[in-house]
């Protein structure tokens, strides 16, 4: 079966299967969800760990719980107030929540290391927001502007687009960036790295015809 497919047909399993579960209330109908919902959880936490290496089995599993407690916080007033009725909208979401979950983690044991605590975020915050119909082409045009990014990207190595992408998407400081360790990169390394590849993806948006603002869009 074509993946695109795939991932939709799970998506449109999500969606029928969260409404039945938050109008019946039954625990068993909320376990179905959370069955549907843990692959995608997962392969989101997946990812996002993989930037500091390959991720450990047991934290992963550890993150898709924290993942859910999240989404279930306040009898699961981050899923009911979930309004889009796209499905697609619904598992990208998702993801969302378990990539800033796992963002958490990872911000919180930097902190830790450097012994000044960080608040996580919360389902509040606009990082991960739920979405509303007024806001889907907004999203389409982020969508299509990160992707001509990550295609500039290709010809750069993978530890400076993970140094690029923690910086401006995922709002690291170089310092920060220079504290994962499997990088094996300094504070100025980091801050070299960014500038060098930032003006590559800035020659390439031009030549593409895509406007270089990654500038002005970090958070």
């Amino acid at each position: 079966m074509d993946t695109f497919l795939a991932e939709r047909i799970v998506a449109d399993d999500l969606a029928a299967s969260l409404k039945n579960s938050l109008r019946s209330g039954k625990s068993t109908d909320c376990e179905d969800f959370i069955r549907l919902a843990q692959p995608v959880v997962a392969s989101a936490i997946v990812r996002t760990l993989s930037r500091w290496g390959r991720p450990d089995r047991e934290r992963v599993d550890d993150l898709v719980q924290d993942t859910f407690a999240r989404l279930y916080d306040k009898n699961a007033r981050a899923l009911r107030n979930f309004e889009s009725d796209d499905s697609a909208a619904l598992a990208a979401w998702l993801r969302t929540v378990a990539a800033s979950v796992t963002l958490d983690s990872m911000r919180a044991q930097l902190a830790k290391r450097r012994g000044d605590g960080q608040a996580p975020q919360s389902l509040e915050d606009p990082g991960i927001a739920v979405p509303s119909q007024e806001d889907t082409f907004q999203q389409v045009e982020r969508t299509l502007f990160t992707e001509r990014i990550g295609r500039c990207l290709e010809s750069q190595k993978q530890r400076d687009r993970s140094i690029f992408w923690l910086y401006y998407k995922q709002g690291f400081t170089a310092k920060d960036i220079s504290e994962v360790q499997l990088l094996g990169i300094g504070t100025k390394g980091v801050e070299t790295t960014i500038y060098r590849v930032t003006r590559a993806v800035r020659d390439c948006l031009g030549r593409s015809g895509g406007l270089a603002t990654t500038e002005g869009n970090r958070r």
